[in-house]
């Protein structure tokens, strides 16, 4: 299996981890995933295209983290965004574009409601 620069095998929605430490289950933030390709097309006769490869690599992500010990119920979102977004704007080609983002959603402290005042 060849792999790109950043470690994906080339056009293939799997996730071959080259470093994975396990994630800490304790935390409890809400988790978003979402891949995303380089601008080369990928298209297969079946219509396989880079927006279905974007959404494998994340929702094989998803697989890796809930197997690891990611409770499901944190996970909010999973979602492919093909080459809309691209890292490296100027080289919209290259492969640093070839990656998943990992978010974990802290709340604003501003928006916490104050604590209940005294009687």
């Amino acid at each position: 299996m060849k792999l790109d620069a950043v470690g994906f095998p080339l056009h293939e929605g799997v996730i071959v981890p080259l470093g994975f430490a396990p994630p800490n289950t304790s935390i409890d933030q809400v988790v978003t995933i979402t891949g995303h390709t380089d601008s080369l097309p990928f298209n297969r006769s079946s219509g396989y295209s880079n927006w279905e490869l974007s959404a494998d690599r994340a929702n094989a992500t998803r697989r890796v983290l809930v197997g690891t010990g990611v409770n499901p119920s944190r996970l909010e979102r999973i979602s492919g965004l093909a080459d809309t977004e691209p890292l490296t704007p100027e080289a919209p080609d290259a492969p640093q574009n070839r990656r998943i983002d990992i978010l974990l959603a802290y709340p604003d402290p501003a928006l916490k409601l104050p604590a209940p005042s005294g009687p």
